[in-house]
């Protein structure tokens, strides 16, 4: 059964002078509790695709079928976490607030909650008291997906929300939504350009150029049998990297 049913939808960006389509007919659904990769290179339209979605951005043309029935059912993570926190809070503060957006919990809850959710990615009673400021990438990222758990989302959108890290906190923060994924059960919409990362977590994978897919399908026919040539190119771009490795 699908969550989320996205149809056909546009969004373009009109100047004095120029007239961008950064996303062109996108059309997919996404299942309860599965995970859809949104795959391409850095402005293909991916992530204005997720802010549509999310609601930060208003589309064009389209529809998008959400049937999310509260506030906070779309959790939103994104590549720089930092800059969607407010710098004068703590970082426990800064998670409960999560659930004070839903009006979820009381205060004393709300914290409680957040301290079960900070030690559940992995962060530790001394992270509490720190700026968010004060953390490394990683730690950053791990309390950027404990504010979105305070939520208990539905749909889980993750904005390039490893590229940033070196590769070992992108495995450490990948084993933590596999995690999240198998243990809560959101769906999830995983935006990248790392083909080889989408096909950790999605079932699916829709492959995005010049802002729109150029192919979808499961992941496993999209790896072992692709039928875009772009899709072919991000795939031996996999293997070079591989080879080199």
């Amino acid at each position: 059964m699908a969550l989320l049913e996205v149809s056909h939808l546009s969004k373009h960006f009109k100047g004095r002078n120029t007239h961008v389509e950064a996303v062109r007919d996108v059309s997919f659904s996404l299942d309860f509790g599965k995970c859809l990769g949104l795959v391409g290179e850095s402005g293909c339209g991916k992530s204005t695709t997720a802010a549509l979605i999310a609601g930060l951005i208003k589309k064009t043309s389209g529809q998008i079928d959400f049937k999310g029935q509260k506030r906070g059912d779309i959790q939103m993570v994104f590549q720089n976490p930092e800059e969607s926190f407010d710098p004068h809070y703590r970082v426990l503060a800064a998670v409960a607030e999560g659930g004070a957006y839903i009006g979820k919990y009381r205060k004393n809850e709300r914290l409680a909650r957040a301290r079960e959710l900070l030690s559940y990615v992995g962060l530790v009673k001394e992270h509490e008291t720190k700026y968010v400021r004060e953390l490394s990438g990683g730690e950053c990222q791990r309390a950027a997906i404990a504010r979105a758990l305070m939520c208990s989302p539905k749909l889980l959108i993750l904005d390039e929300a490893t590229s940033a890290l070196d590769v070992l906190v992108q495995q450490r923060i990948m084993e933590l939504l596999l995690n999240v994924k198998k243990q809560w059960g959101p769906a999830m919409l995983f935006i990248t350009h790392d083909l080889a990362l989408a096909s950790m977590i999605c079932e699916d994978i829709a492959v995005m150029r010049d802002g729109a897919i150029v192919e979808m399908g499961p992941t496993e026919r999209i790896l072992k049998n692709p039928r875009c040539d772009y899709t072919k190119l991000l795939i031996s771009s996999i293997l070079t990297v591989k080879a080199n490795s």
